[in-house]
């Protein structure tokens, strides 16, 4: 079992015009099938056509931490995730997985391959790009499609729905 111990939307305030990372940190959001409420995510909208299968970037804290470990100054919600969750092996996810977060479910979609756009980031910029897109393969997180609506809160529980405690599926 795990819990949610990041939730993002935004862009964070004084983010430059177009930017949409990092992200806002807030204690609960709204869920809907269209995502977070409050959330930009340009590529979904411009490049993807709203795609529903875009809903939420999930992201566990081990990649996060990979990616520190790998020397990117990197902080929850700087790459985008609006989902950061502890206690969840990122090997047991992949597209077709389905979680409980508190009260909504959600299913993994597909992965979120790591972009150009992480060089809008100060810390990382043009010259950082290329390490973290070769560091954050495999560690860039998910995108997932609510299957529910509802409120989501920091410290709720997030479990893989097939190994969710009784009572909380």
């Amino acid at each position: 079992m795990g819990v949610i111990v990041g939730l993002f939307a935004g862009p964070a305030l004084g983010n430059p015009e177009g930017h949409s990372m990092p992200k806002r940190a807030r204690a609960s959001a709204s869920l809907s099938t269209m995502g977070l409420e409050g959330d930009v995510n340009r590529y979904r909208f411009e490049r993807r056509d709203g795609d529903l299968d875009m809903a939420l970037v999930l992201l566990t804290s081990d990649d996060l931490e990979h990616l520190r470990a790998c020397g990117h100054d990197l902080g929850p919600g700087d790459i985008g995730e609006n989902v950061l969750l502890a206690g969840i092996d990122p090997e047991m996810l992949g597209p077709g997985v389905r979680l409980g977060l508190g009260g909504v479910k959600v299913q993994v979609s597909r992965i979120c391959d790591p972009c150009e756009s992480l060089a809008t980031l100060p810390q990382i910029g043009r010259q950082g790009l290329a390490s973290l897109l070769r560091d954050s393969l495999g560690h860039r997180g998910w995108y997932a499609r609510a299957l529910t609506s509802g409120v989501i809160r920091l410290g709720d529980e997030a479990c893989i729905v097939d190994r969710c405690p009784a009572g909380s599926r």
